[in-house]
């Protein structure tokens, strides 16, 4: 007999001191004990890895819970949430904080590193390829670290409409 059921990789909790940028928010319900809440898929800024944190639905919370400190700093329209930049202040049990992150500087050498970190070698990426990769800078900047990777030998410009760039090892 096979066994009809998906296995699936449980993505760990964001953690405290490190900034994310909110990917998704999706109500749900837990199929088997009917429970409710928002799954709010986030990726962090510095690596691109992506995290998960559950808030769980109540008819009240305090702000320092994980469901009421998202409310006090975002507000209660998730809708609003998606693309938001945070950072975890502190994520402990009654102890919960975040706060939204400053925007730092889009420097030519943080895009160039997070190209690098982000972009899978051996692919050709257009410039809206790469932000839906979540490398979140101005198209020019993007445009000029893929230029500097260029001229590094990492990448090489494709002639096609859009420019596509191919990505090396």
């Amino acid at each position: 007999m096979e066994i009809d059921a998906e296995l699936i990789k449980r993505l760990p909790e964001p953690e405290e001191g490190k900034v994310y940028r909110i990917e998704s928010v999706e109500y749900i319900e837990t199929p088997l004990q009917g429970l409710k809440g928002w799954r709010v898929t986030l990726r962090e800024v510095s690596t691109g890895t992506l995290y998960v944190s559950m808030l769980w639905k109540r008819d009240r919370v305090g702000s320092k819970s994980k469901l009421g400190c998202f409310i006090a700093v975002l507000g209660n329209k998730t809708d609003n949430w998606t693309g938001k930049t945070i950072k975890f202040v502190s994520w402990k049990p009654k102890d919960r904080g975040i706060e939204l992150a400053e925007k730092t500087s889009k420097t030519v050498e943080q895009c160039v590193e997070r190209l690098r970190h982000l972009l899978e070698h051996g692919k050709a990426y257009t410039i809206n390829d790469v932000k839906a990769a979540g490398v979140e800078f101005p198209e020019n900047v993007i445009e000029e670290s893929l230029r500097k990777l260029e001229g590094l030998g990492k990448a090489y410009a494709l002639p096609t409409k859009p420019a596509k760039w191919f990505i090396e090892g």
